[in-house]
């Protein structure tokens, strides 16, 4: 009886973790990093941030569940060092908590007409995979 519950806790652990799909952000650094992510939802693009991350090898989901995109986009800052990871495909962000509506289809960006500050972000090709890790390192 207790060997075929080990097998079936074992079992079930297995699919559970298999299961798992989800978009992690891995600080390989020293300091801590702070995280914001872009994405399209249909037609309309999305920024959200902000994530905090601890040094040495914490990681996050900053998107639960199967990856619905091809790309996705992520911008990050260390926390008490300077320095940033930046790229040329710009999204809106707030120095608070934020999910915000960029643009649809069409739309001007216009972050700094709505109260917003404008980040450069990097492009993410998940080759579309249903899980993706990304390391930011020194």
């Amino acid at each position: 009886m207790t060997y075929r519950l080990i097998i079936g806790l074992v079992a079930w652990v297995s699919m559970t973790s298999m299961a798992s799909a989800d978009w992690n952000i891995c600080n390989k650094t020293g300091y801590p990093v702070q995280v914001a992510i872009g994405y399209a939802k249909g037609k309309v693009w999305w920024s959200e941030g902000w994530w905090e991350i601890d040094p040495g090898g914490e990681c996050l989901a900053v998107v639960s569940g199967d990856l619905a995109n091809k790309y996705y986009y992520y911008y990050a800052a260390h926390l008490e060092v300077g320095g940033e990871w930046s790229g040329d495909y710009n999204f809106c962000v707030s120095d608070n908590a934020f999910t915000i509506k960029n643009r649809s289809s069409g739309d001007s960006l216009n972050c700094e007409g709505r109260s917003y500050d404008t980040e450069g972000f990097i492009e993410v090709d998940t080759k579309e995979s249903r899980s993706w890790t990304t390391n930011l390192v020194d």
